[in-house]
């Protein structure tokens, strides 16, 4: 699903940018994968909303299935989460 590609990765229910920076350091860690916060682009500022609109995602196409599964384990930890 992963290897190859750039994704942008939103969840749900909106994670804070704390939480958005631990998952792209947990991800970075893995071999073939390199990742990019993507900021909300709104024109109000709201303590109650994230900073962070989603975050892409780039895996090598060399990635091997078992990286590929990490990826998807990492990301489940934090919530549930769609592809946009």
């Amino acid at each position: 699903m992963f290897s190859g590609k750039s994704l942008k990765i939103a969840y749900q229910s909106e994670l804070p940018l704390a939480m958005y920076k631990e998952l792209a350091t947990h991800l970075s860690q893995l071999e073939g994968v390199s990742t990019e916060l993507i900021w909300q682009d709104r024109q109000d500022f709201s303590y109650d909303a994230s900073q962070i609109a989603g975050i892409n995602v780039t895996c090598s196409s060399q990635m091997l299935e078992r990286s590929q599964a990490l990826v998807s384990s990492i990301l489940d930890r934090y919530g549930a989460w769609q592809i946009q």
